[in-house]
């Protein structure tokens, strides 16, 4: 995928310009947030990192690598909470309850 500019060359008349690349890890990354906020909201309390990763898999296929960046980045803002359920990861809305 590539970006293009509308440029006016006379009064009237246009062309299509190339803008580089875009970035498409950057839109997959924004993708895997906010499908993780959606699975957060309607899932209940608690989810468990893995069964995050393999819906969000399923569902829009987005690599588990940008789903992890996803996650970093939704913690590190606040948005989301990470904690265990034993030895796996699991993440919650910061408004739900913590066992």
């Amino acid at each position: 995928p590539f970006n293009l500019v509308l440029e006016e060359y006379e009064k009237e008349k246009f062309y299509l310009k190339y803008a580089g690349s875009a970035d498409t890890e950057k839109l997959k990354k924004e993708e895997a947030k906010e499908l993780i906020l959606n699975l957060l909201k309607e899932g209940g309390l608690k989810m468990r990192k893995k069964e995050i990763q393999d819906m969000i898999k399923k569902k829009a296929n987005i690599a588990e690598r940008t789903t992890q960046d996803a996650f970093k980045a939704l913690v590190k803002t606040g948005t989301i909470k990470q904690g265990k359920i034993g030895k796996e990861n699991c993440y919650f809305l910061p408004e739900d309850i913590e066992d």
